[in-house]
């Protein structure tokens, strides 16, 4: 029997030896005493969990049948509230244990360290982009609220060594380091940067001092929301038309979306000439650029252009139907 069952196996048996216990001194009393059922229900909890408020004016042969209730039901109250609690501590560990082999599993994905404003936010686009990643969050009731949204987390401070390894470091693609410290966001970067070198760390900071700082700690993209929001202003006063495009594409209104597609093995889209998936896309979808697997970036890609596994597409138009397409382009729905 696995540990698992042996607990639930556990957690039946004193539910049933507690039930006993109640039953029979419920029973008792009402022969002994003449009690009726609540009544004689009541004192025996009273007893069992040794609370106490008096003996109720009991007879003699009621006493010596109470010690008896006593005695029993402190021993099976005893071991019920024990094996409940081993039982909560076994699941809890068997949850973590699921969760870790889980983890252990993934490769080329994301870990977002810090589920505040921007962790969520990030882990919200990834979640439906269908894109795989960890959180890590020391605070108790962020670390709860993303278990409670589904994801795969770990409670812990993000800056350790181990606890980035444990969330698959050495696999990973991509690092997000957006908790509210700066100095907790420098040290996951040259942590990144020596277990997986490889992998692309993406920081938050608050002033342009912490922005150098970061880049030389091997940051590829910074994210300073003072700064990024002064450029937004700009944009929206010298390029209105471009700037209220960009954040309509960005928060999905009115159906129209921005999005990146990455041809994978496997899609359908692979081999076929952008003017034929145009065609078949209909006109509520445009190709604004396309990165080659070599890195060579087309801008605007050619109708005659053929898609290549690796290829990167950029596309802006109906949002429905860039989900189909990125569907196609993952090899999840035939063309």
């Amino acid at each position: 029997m696995t540990g698992q069952g042996a607990a639930r196996a556990n957690l039946r048996t004193a539910l049933i030896l507690m039930s006993i216990v109640t039953l029979l001194g419920t029973v008792g009393f009402v022969e002994i005493e003449g009690w009726d059922l609540w009544r004689a229900f009541y004192f025996t909890i009273v007893t069992v969990t040794t609370v106490g408020y008096g003996d109720e004016g009991l007879s003699d042969a009621g006493k010596k049948f109470a010690t008896l209730i006593l005695l029993g039901g402190v021993t099976a109250a005893s071991y019920t509230f024990a094996t409940i609690v081993q039982n909560s501590i076994a699941s809890q560990l068997a949850w973590r244990k699921r969760m870790n082999k889980d983890i252990q599993k993934l490769d080329g994905h994301t870990i977002v360290c810090g589920y505040g404003r921007l962790g969520q936010s990030v882990c919200g686009k990834l979640h439906q982009q269908d894109a795989p990643f960890v959180v890590i969050e020391r605070d108790r009731s962020h670390f709860e609220l993303a278990i409670r949204n589904g994801y795969r987390a770990i409670e812990g401070t993000a800056s350790e060594e181990q606890v980035l390894l444990s969330a698959g470091l050495e696999r990973a693609k991509h690092v997000v380091a957006a908790v509210d410290s700066f100095a907790d966001n420098l040290v996951i970067a040259l942590e990144t940067r020596d277990a997986n070198p490889e992998a692309i760390v993406i920081a938050r900071a608050e002033r342009d001092s912490d922005v150098r700082k970061l880049e030389r700690a091997g940051v590829s993209r910074v994210l300073c929301p003072f700064r990024s929001g002064g450029h937004e202003v700009v944009d929206f006063i010298t390029k209105p038309k471009v700037a209220e495009f960009l954040a309509r594409a960005n928060l999905g209104d009115d159906g129209i979306a921005l999005a990146e597609l990455l041809i994978r093995s496997g899609s359908p889209l692979a081999g076929r000439a952008l003017s034929d998936v145009g065609r078949a896309e209909g006109n509520r979808v445009s190709f604004v650029a396309l990165e080659q697997v070599d890195g060579t970036v087309i801008l605007p890609p050619r109708g005659d252009h053929t898609l290549a596994v690796g290829d990167h597409l950029i596309v802006a138009g109906d949002d429905q139907q860039i989900a189909k397409l990125n569907l196609r382009a993952t090899g999840k729905q035939a063309a």
